[in-house]
């Protein structure tokens, strides 16, 4: 390994400069936090948007980030749908109940999670080893728990005979992994991960978005062109802020003690 000693005269030198390596880790570590936090906070959710077009090459950096949200089993049982031209976007328009935001923006990224999350299994364990990011042994056991886990059969319903059977090895002999038995629910968790990450991101670039839950779900769906097996949990449009504009008041949030609690559901975060 590397020896400072080796190199300064005196330990006192490389105990020194070792305590200047500490603090500049440290600072660069504060100040990516404050970073972080400064982007958080100027996040909003845009009401008006400018016709200033998105640049491309900074739209595909943006889904390159958005693209490394975490995701379970690293199956990224997500999709992202672009939508860019005018006629998409007035269609579009129509499916989210006629609200300015899609047709003033232009960009929407219609974010939708699949049903079927094993269908992604294959590929997944396929890269993972060629990767490195998986070691040989790995793939059979995660093949057979994410089988177990996540694939429902047809319509979803062997999910809830496997629930029971893991809820009654769990009563009988110890915890066990839970199945969900919503898989529209774990596709809407899944999916909301990748979207944090692009509002944040696209904050971050100096633009402003609104992700929209206030859509007819079939007619996005229908414009788009997904699959029965996709649902949509939100649309995000994306753009510039209208130059001029009044910065909006910061939206409240809930106290800290309202939201996190210590140990237990009862014990609010002390103060």
């Amino acid at each position: 390994g590397f020896c400072l000693n080796r190199f300064c005269p005196s330990s006192s030198w490389s105990t020194m400069l070792r305590n200047a390596l500490r603090r500049l880790c440290t600072t660069n570590t504060n100040n990516n936090l404050s970073t972080l936090e400064t982007i958080v906070n100027q996040r909003y959710s845009a009401k008006k948007f400018s016709s200033q077009p998105v640049d491309p090459t900074l739209l595909r950096q943006l889904l390159t980030i958005t693209n490394r949200a975490p995701t379970g089993w690293n199956l990224q049982p997500w999709v992202g749908i672009v939508v860019r031209s005018d006629a998409q976007r007035k269609a579009l328009g129509q499916a989210a109940l006629s609200q300015p935001q899609i047709t003033q923006a232009p960009v929407t990224v219609v974010f939708a999670g699949t049903t079927r999350p094993t269908d992604n299994l294959a590929t997944t364990l396929e890269r993972g080893l060629k990767s490195g990011h998986l070691g040989p042994m790995y793939g059979p056991f995660m093949s057979r728990t994410v089988s177990f886990m996540l694939d429902g059969g047809p319509a979803g319903v062997l999910q809830h005979g496997k629930a029971a059977l893991a809820d009654i090895y769990s009563t009988l002999y110890e915890p066990t992994m839970s199945i969900p038995t919503d898989l529209k629910g774990y596709a809407w968790k899944q999916t909301m991960l990748p979207v944090a990450h692009f509002l944040l991101a696209a904050t971050a670039s100096g633009l402003v978005t609104c992700p929209m839950e206030g859509i007819n779900e079939c007619a996005v769906k229908k414009v788009v062109g997904l699959p029965d097996h996709y649902t949509v949990p939100v649309i995000v449009p994306l753009g510039y802020p209208v130059e001029g504009a009044p910065t909006p008041v910061r939206s409240p949030r809930r106290p800290l003690n309202e939201v996190f609690f210590e140990d237990k559901f009862e014990n609010p975060l002390p103060d």
